[in-house]
């Protein structure tokens, strides 16, 4: 399969649990005494309203408000210098595009905002697994290899690990951490990708800016899986 075939495919058993869009820009007052307005535009799809929790030495304005679907499956978050949309059930970029730059694009009309100073785009899987004689199989899922001194396991206990890799036209942080579910009985790899463009940023160029940077974050991930994992994805592969 070639890289482009790739970047387009969607996998039927994707461990992606939540995907997410932000747009931030300088602080716009109108947006903390309108947000009613926006509201009103977007309540028929987004009927649940949920407000920010505070503690000591926040700033209520700059604390997102969310506008929840019924289902729990999409949010949009809003605040003084920030938008955000939240996909919890991805069926692919196409439909996560369009839901985006749709509840932007509404954003935009009515609040007339300015410069854009950062977009993102975050994508976070959750990878269950068992472990292996005490260790995490992490080879059986992804292409990444610890370079440890001689005598040392090669298979880690446990892994936390926070890197950030410079692309061309913006800034990749990817998170690899094992988490256990409640109950305690079960084990996952949360695998989180957030890539960042924060340079010469213009209003009209956004989707833009979105599709680079589902591309980099695809091509990312389809470099890190293995194949077997692929083929699992796929549905190709047993339990």
């Amino acid at each position: 399969m070639t890289p482009s075939e790739n970047q387009t495919e969607v996998y039927p058993r994707a461990p992606l649990i939540e995907a997410v869009f932000e747009a931030r820009f300088p602080g716009e007052p109108k947006i903390e005494c309108q947000r009613d307005q926006f509201f009103d535009a977007i309540r028929t799809e987004y009927p649940h309203v949920f407000v920010p929790s505070l503690h000591l030495g926040s700033f209520p304005a700059l604390s997102p408000y969310h506008f929840r679907r019924s289902d729990g499956s999409a949010e949009v978050l809003v605040a003084l210098n920030r938008f955000a949309f939240v996909s919890r059930k991805y069926v692919g970029y196409a439909d996560f595009r369009t839901s985006s730059l749709d509840l932007f694009r509404k954003f935009q009309a009515l609040f007339k905002i300015g410069p854009v100073n950062r977009t993102g785009f975050r994508f976070v899987n959750v990878i269950p697994f068992t472990r292996e004689a005490g260790l995490i199989p992490i080879e059986r899922f992804l292409n990444l290899s610890l370079q440890l001194p001689p005598g040392l396991e090669s298979k880690p206990v446990n892994i936390s690990l926070v890197f950030t890799t410079e692309l061309d036209g913006g800034q990749l942080t990817t998170k690899l951490e094992a988490v256990q579910d409640e109950t305690k009985t079960q084990e996952a790899l949360v695998l989180d990708f957030d890539y960042a463009k924060v340079q010469d940023l213009t209003f009209d160029k956004v989707s833009e800016y979105l599709d680079e940077s589902h591309a980099e974050t695809k091509r990312f991930f389809e470099s890190l899986i293995t194949p077997g994992f692929r083929e699992w994805m796929r549905g190709e592969g047993g339990e």
